[in-house]
Parts: C-alpha cells; sequence; structure tokens
C-alpha cells in the first residue's frame, strides 16, 4: 500500500505540520488551526496535484466579482486568463481574519475548513 506525505503550511508557505497517510482522500482529514494550504507527496516526494487551499468562508465565483466584494483581499498569483476564483480566509491568530482570492487554475483546489468538504472542484 502506497504512503503519502502532507505538508501543511501557513501563507509564507512555511511547513506547519507534515502527516503520513496511506490515501490523498482529503474526506475526514483534520486539517491544523493554522494552516491555510497543503499539499500531497508520493513516496518519492513528488508533488501530487492539486494544491489545496483551506477556507473558513466559502465564496466562489468570477473573479471581477469577488475582487469588487472582497476589495481588502489581494490576489494569491496571476489568473492567467482564468476567470473563476475562490476566496480563501483563515485566522492565523483568534480574532484575525485573512483573505486573498485564488483564481482557480487546473491545480487548485478548495476545502472548507469546517466541514472538510472539498468545494472546488465539485
Amino acid at each position: 500500500m502506497p504512503t503519502y506525505t502532507i505538508d501543511f503550511m501557513n501563507i509564507s508557505p512555511d511547513t506547519v505540520e507534515v502527516r503520513m497517510v496511506d490515501t490523498t482522500d482529503v474526506s475526514g482529514l483534520v486539517i491544523p488551526a493554522d494552516a491555510m494550504q497543503f499539499e500531497f507527496m508520493d513516496e518519492d516526494l513528488k508533488y501530487i496535484e492539486p494544491s489545496y487551499f483551506v477556507t473558513d468562508e466559502v465564496d466562489i465565483g468570477e473573479l471581477p466579482d469577488l475582487q469588487a466584494r472582497h476589495q481588502a483581499a489581494p490576489l494569491h498569483f496571476s489568473a492567467n486568463g482564468v476567470t473563476k476564483a475562490a476566496l480563501v480566509s483563515w485566522s492565523e491568530e483568534p480574532g484575525v481574519v485573512r483573505k486573498i482570492i485564488v483564481p482557480l487554475l487546473g491545480f487548485v483546489a478548495v476545502v472548507e475548513r469546517q466541514s472538510g468538504r472539498t468545494v472546488w472542484p465539485v
């Protein structure tokens, strides 16, 4: 049976936790409170798509609409012509909520922190 490594990271991206698992299924995955993204690697430590972003607030839509609704949230990386995006929000410390807008490129997935449910792609 294969073994996978999950690298949970903060925005920097600094690793906040590394975990060994036997599946890349994220349903029921317990995500560290200070992680806002994670990715899986195979036994040779090669990256496995997608890159997961963890959000407290689910808001997915057209990029210009998201930017209008969340004007203080910076774009995390270039949209490269992609029009769909997701708000990613998290708290690094109690009472401090950070937000970014993530273009939904082919290597991006979004997971809701509270439910552990993948909200993109659906």
